[in-house]
């Protein structure tokens, strides 16, 4: 690992471990999964009630993630849809329904990340 980093040193300008600005619980900014603030910047333009999605922690998983979707405005748009109904319909059976669909997506989907 260290010659990688080494490597990663010497080819490029930038650090060795790549890091974004991103926007947690009440956008404070922290660590690397929700998105990048400048993809919160653009969406939050287009999509109404985008940034209330911050009014939770990040984690590795949730609503939106396991009923799929992309990245374009519509994929988006309906991820919103989703992170906004976990929003108003919280509970322990919701999130522990995410965590076993979670885990069964990503054994059965070798797309699942």
């Amino acid at each position: 690992m260290l010659a990688v980093a080494i490597g990663v040193r010497l080819g490029s300008p930038g650090p060795v471990i790549f890091a974004q600005r991103r926007y947690g619980l009440d956008g404070r900014e922290f660590g690397p999964r929700p998105h990048a603030i400048a993809v919160n910047e653009q969406y939050r333009k287009l999509i109404h009630g985008y940034m209330v999605r911050h009014k939770v922690k990040p984690g590795i998983t949730g609503w939106a993630q396991v009923n799929g979707g992309g990245d374009d405005l519509e994929h988006m748009k309906m991820r919103i849809r989703f992170d906004l109904e976990f929003l108003r319909t919280w509970s322990l059976a919701l999130d522990l329904s995410i965590i076993f669909r979670t885990v069964g997506l990503v054994v059965r989907d070798s797309e699942a990340y």
